[in-house]
């Protein structure tokens, strides 16, 4: 199942966008989820720091994990669209998923404290939490190729797709991958390879 931007048809990229979040179906799983990153992030000196909590919820603007079947053992990949190129930020385990109201009922206190830690990652309507151990470090500095960005590819139960609105290594709008989405499995293991130094930055 996945999440996709209803009304962003006619939205053009010039700016600083949160994008989305993948689940490769096969062993390891692989997920990709936008998240509100930016100034907030950049700003507070989160770089450098290990992902290990997410949110989720009900709304377009903060696209619900549930929904779209994220599950325990999942590996995440968060990223982000600026500048009409598009981000991977980290990767982090799913752990838990748990409702954002009682979650401090079933995390220990270190857990906890991670959710406040990353509150510059809530934006809108918060529902529920994702929480698990700590990821890669966060980084700003991972533009995917143009070459990678144009075969991407999304799975779901009846077919694959690939991401719209790329044009000559460029994404020209934020339609296919604001939400929460998942990867086929050679395209979570380049999207691996982007985030390990794998692959030569443009």
């Amino acid at each position: 199942m996945r999440i996709e931007s209803e009304r962003m048809d006619d939205t053009e990229i010039s700016s600083d966008w949160p994008a989305g979040l993948y689940i490769q179906p096969d062993s390891p799983p692989s997920a990709c989820h936008w998240m509100p990153v930016g100034s907030p992030l950049i700003s507070g000196g989160f770089e450098g720091e290990r992902l290990s909590v997410l949110f989720g919820g009900p709304h377009q603007s903060l696209p619900s994990f549930e929904r779209a079947g994220v599950k325990a053992g999942d590996a995440v990949y968060p990223i982000r669209v600026f500048r009409k190129q598009m981000w991977v930020l980290g990767r982090m385990e799913v752990g838990r998923l748990l409702e954002y109201d009682i979650a401090g009922d079933y995390l220990a206190m270190e857990d906890y404290l991670r959710l406040v830690h990353w509150k510059p990652l809530k934006a809108g309507c918060v529902s529920e939490v994702l929480v698990g151990p700590p990821g890669t470090p966060l980084t700003f500095d991972r533009p995917i190729p143009g070459d990678l960005l144009g075969r991407l590819t999304y799975r779901s139960r009846r077919s694959e797709r690939q991401i719209k609105h790329v044009v000559d290594g460029e994404l020209l709008r934020a339609v296919s991958v604001h939400g929460i989405y998942r990867l086929a499995p050679e395209s979570a293991e380049e999207l691996r390879a982007v985030l390990d130094h794998e692959v030569s930055q443009p």
